[in-house]
């Protein structure tokens, strides 16, 4: 019973400290996270006109 009761704590320990930082536990989510992150600033800097559209395709191809 005490052995249970040592892994619900380890256990609770470790994904109490992947909650707080920030883990995702998946290498892909992140990355599609900040590609999305990337393509909403591409946009903003369109709309904004800092780039052209050519600028916009051509980078946006990259992402």
């Amino acid at each position: 019973m005490m052995f249970v009761f040592f892994f619900i704590v380890i256990a609770a320990l470790f994904f109490a400290i992947r909650w707080i930082l920030g883990y995702s536990g998946c290498g892909v989510s992140h990355t599609l996270k900040n590609n999305n992150d990337a393509l909403e600033i591409l946009k903003i800097r369109y709309a904004k006109g800092e780039i052209t559209k050519d600028e916009f395709e051509e980078i946006k191809k990259h992402l």
